[in-house]
């Protein structure tokens, strides 16, 4: 989709001059800025890379790359830019060879003791996806994509107990194989926060968005809500929203309005311990296809602190899902576990072991798939 080139390149190059320029730099002080240059090597052996059905492929992949990560906290300004470029070769399919490209930043900037501006943005090129969640409802096979988020918003403090927001928000999704769409969503939204102490704090939000396919026409979502959060301890909190989406698919025909809820149990056990349960319920306009996944899906994960030098977690993710113009179903089913072990306090090794399965009316969308890997990263 060559708008949507446009626009991330837009978007890059905005936040570049915004980081970057000379009136920005020296409204920041230097010494508060923390650089790390992180080497990645890695190896994994994956049963299944072309997340096929039948006649699967197995192959050895060494990882080597590089990440970035600058951070800087000031009085009222701080920002950050994370991200790794990896080169990811095959032992016996050299034609899969490829590199990933992961990258983040944010902006926060206090305008004055009241307002605030916020900017986030996500950005992914890859051949795999990074997630359980992401690739719940993908397209079957290997085929490379990128995708970019972005989210900029001002907050205004009206009242110590009462806040307002308003926020662009964009996503760009730009796909290599020529039977899928490419797609670019675009929405305003407007949201208010009220604190009644402490422990409980509600919200309620309204958005517009408007997602637009090459080939294709154009999905509209209007979505109305509220929600909160609630703690009943320091550690434990609940986190709650529900409200409706009305879906307007133009080329279809196909108009709906559909519920959704999402909760999530977020508890610090103790100092070395996370946990997190998540359940969401919701209709999405498809990012690939025009077409609408109306899905559930339920998410945990748990961290713990082993021993000094030696930390553990696991995540579990099962989402059932159905395409309501193709009428297919779909369900997925993973697992993720493994160990990071501080070698020295400059470099870290860790090791992962992943399971994935999809189930599915169209056959050629159902695969298993075992992923082990081992690898290393320095600081620098």
């Amino acid at each position: 989709m060559k708008s949507s080139k446009i626009l991330l390149i837009l978007i890059i190059s905005c936040i570049g001059h915004w980081l970057f320029d000379p009136s920005f730099v020296w409204a920041w002080d230097k010494e508060l800025l923390d650089v790390k240059v992180i080497g990645i090597l890695g190896e994994t052996y994956d049963d299944n890379v072309t997340y096929a059905q039948s006649n699967l492929i197995d192959d050895f992949i060494t990882d080597i790359g590089f990440g970035l990560n600058l951070e800087y906290l000031g009085k009222r300004q701080s920002w950050g830019i994370s991200g790794d470029i990896v080169r990811h070769s095959f032992a016996d399919r050299s034609d899969f060879d490829n590199t990933s490209v992961n990258m983040q930043a944010n902006f926060v900037n206090e305008l004055s003791k009241f307002t605030r501006l916020k900017l986030k943005n996500d950005f992914y090129y890859g051949e795999e996806p990074r997630s359980f969640e992401e690739g719940f409802g993908r397209s079957e096979g290997r085929y490379s994509f990128y995708k970019n988020k972005f989210n900029l918003s001002c907050e205004q403090d009206v009242s110590k107990q009462l806040s307002l927001a308003v926020r662009y928000f964009n996503e760009l999704y730009d796909v290599s194989r020529q039977d899928l769409q490419d797609s670019a969503l675009n929405g305003l939204g407007i949201e208010s926060k009220y604190f009644f102490n402490s422990q409980f704090i509600v919200n309620s939000f309204y958005s517009f968005a408007l997602r637009e396919y090459d080939p294709g026409n154009n999905v509209q979502q209007h979505t109305f809500g509220g929600g909160g959060r609630y703690f009943f301890t320091n550690q434990l909190s609940v986190e709650a929203k529900t409200g409706f989406d009305i879906i307007d698919n133009n080329q279809t025909m196909y108009n709906t309005t559909e519920p959704f809820i999402d909760l999530a149990l977020i508890n610090e056990l103790d100092q070395i311990t996370n946990m997190r349960l998540g359940f969401n319920q919701r209709s999405y306009t498809n990012e690939s296809s025009q077409d609408i996944f109306d899905k559930w899906q339920i998410t945990s994960a748990l961290t713990r602190q082993l021993f000094a030098r030696l930390k553990g977690d696991i995540t579990a993710f099962y989402g059932k899902g159905t395409y309501v113009e193709s009428t297919i179903d779909e369900d997925l089913t993973g697992v993720k576990f493994g160990f990071i072990y501080d070698i020295n306090p400059k470099m870290k090794g860790n090791v992962y072991y992943s399971y994935s399965e999809v189930r599915s009316d169209a056959i050629n969308r159902e695969y298993i798939r075992n992923a082990i890997s081992i690898g290393i990263a320095g600081i620098f």
